[in-house]
């Protein structure tokens, strides 16, 4: 098994989405990702490829490699739920030292609409380096927690 660049996991944690699934090669020590409606459509098992583009093909074949990887080659990176992007939100809005401000920020993030007034808050006192720099380390803690568990060496 290939070492993992743990800044490579991080940043891919960054970006991850409900429309993807993302996946590690154990073998290349990629981290690839297939769409969800191509995973979708290989469950349709239409082996008839002519109506897709050169890239979607190459996705489904990607696509049904992980669906039927019995040699344990891929495995899923933490999902977007796995990550729980409001908790590490709450979580930086309990550290912030300001009692004012923190109050505000929690109180701000409950109901429709938190992430956008969390946003907004960053903004207004100027605390968005900061939240990039605690996401960024909550998501290195999950990064190393989730390579431990699944036994893959980091650099």
């Amino acid at each position: 098994m290939k070492k993992l660049k743990l800044k490579d996991l991080i940043e891919q944690l960054e970006t991850l989405t409900e429309e993807h699934t993302y996946c590690y090669n154990t073998k290349t020590g990629e981290i690839v990702f297939v769409s969800e409606l191509i995973f979708r459509a290989i469950e349709m098992e239409d082996d008839d490829l002519d109506g897709y583009y050169d890239w979607e093909k190459d996705e489904i074949e990607l696509a049904i490699e992980i669906d039927k990887d019995l040699a344990n080659i891929y495995i899923p990176l933490p999902s977007i739920e796995d990550i729980g992007e409001y908790s590490i939100m709450e979580d930086f809005c309990y550290q912030l030292k300001d009692k004012k401000i923190r109050e505000k920020f929690l109180n701000d993030i409950n109901g429709k609409g938190a992430f956008r007034r969390f946003d907004e808050n960053l903004e207004e006192y100027d605390l968005e380096q900061q939240w990039h720099e605690y996401k960024k380390n909550a998501l290195k803690e999950i990064a190393i927690e989730w390579c431990e568990e699944n036994n893959i060496e980091f650099e």
